[in-house]
């Protein structure tokens, strides 16, 4: 525990505190929210205790009554002293809710508002062509709960299962060239992509397929069911910032302290929780340079994907600008191969 903060609570508390020591605490608490936590613990405390004391003070004063009142009187005065006793607590519970809502509130619509302004700039910060490649983990599979399902269309009833897409490679560029690489149980390979015209998938064994449909092969990308496949990474970052809440997490040290080399190297956390009713996974986390607002790490908690819901973890391995024919599929396979145009 802080002593320092804590003895500023106390003092806070006890109304104590000069005008400096006021702004010490006002800043302490806005730096980070484990002050802002150890504050509203000692300020519920220090509420509980002085709401007890002043009850055991009326409890005294109702059961040890005058003696010189008669035993109606008594009655009827230890009804009023109780009517007393629960306005009292009543009234004291009010207040404190009441200053700890003002408060609080100031401070969380100050975390919305940075956080806010922080989306937005990474929104424009990730508008780019330029090529990034991720590694994809799976750190949890959950299934889905055993609703019934609506009917599925014969046609997409015939899709094959997910592949896996612990240890998937994703390379993606601009809005729509992808190409995503599956290891399967037995070691093979299964590739999809996109490169801007042609959609395709090459599987370990059988032909080549293609289609104009751009979206024919994305189905098996990381939040396809709703959209959120980080290909068009600042759409996404809007669908954040439309559907879910947003917090960032401060680092140590206020943006404006930081030199442009500590910026090079520093890291915040960008955290989305999905509002009720809303589509998506349940939270996204956002791992981004302080400096360039560029995105290190994206995590997917119970993230749709076929009929389980997954937790991955994307995290960038480099940005290189592979050129155009990378994402073409004759550059994945051999020449011998068929090729069939659905």
């Amino acid at each position: 525990m802080d002593r320092e903060l804590q003895s500023l609570i106390a003092g806070y508390l006890d109304d104590l505190l000069t005008a400096e020591q006021f702004s010490e605490l006002e800043s302490r608490l806005r730096e980070s929210p484990g002050n802002r936590q150890q504050f509203v613990t000692e300020m519920l405390l220090h509420d509980r205790l002085r709401a007890t004391m002043m009850a055991e003070e009326l409890v005294s004063s109702i059961l040890i009554p005058p003696a010189t009142e008669s035993p109606g009187v008594v009655g009827r005065s230890r009804w009023l002293r109780a009517r007393r006793l629960t306005g009292a607590v009543l009234s004291l519970l009010v207040m404190g809710i009441a200053a700890f809502v003002i408060l609080w509130n100031g401070f969380i619509d100050t975390s919305v508002s940075a956080a806010a302004t922080e989306l937005t700039r990474l929104i424009a910060a990730n508008a780019t062509e330029t090529a990034r490649t991720y590694q994809i983990a799976v750190e949890d599979i959950a299934l889905k709960s055993g609703k019934k399902r609506r009917q599925i269309p014969d046609e997409k009833s015939a899709r094959p299962p997910k592949p896996p897409l612990d240890n998937a490679v994703l390379h993606v560029r601009g809005a729509e060239q992808f190409v995503l690489i599956h290891t399967l149980a037995d070691g093979q390979k299964l590739l999809t992509g996109c490169d801007g015209r042609l959609s395709w998938s090459i599987r370990p064994d059988g032909p080549v397929r293609t289609s104009r449909d751009l979206t024919r092969f994305s189905h098996d990308l990381p939040g396809h069911e709703h959209s959120m496949t980080f290909l068009k990474i600042d759409e996404t970052l809007q669908q954040l910032q439309r559907g879910y809440e947003i917090r960032v997490l401060p680092d140590d040290n206020d943006r404006d302290d930081l030199t442009a080399e500590g910026a090079d190297n520093a890291e915040r956390l960008l955290i989305a929780m999905r509002r009720r009713k809303m589509p998506g996974p349940e939270r996204v986390e956002i791992v981004y340079d302080v400096g360039t607002g560029e995105i290190r790490q994206i995590r997917l908690v119970a993230m749709p994907y076929g009929p389980d819901r997954l937790t991955i973890r994307m995290t960038l391995q480099e940005r290189t600008d592979f050129g155009v024919s990378f994402f073409e599929h004759a550059q994945h396979h051999g020449a011998d191969r068929t090729v069939i145009e659905e």
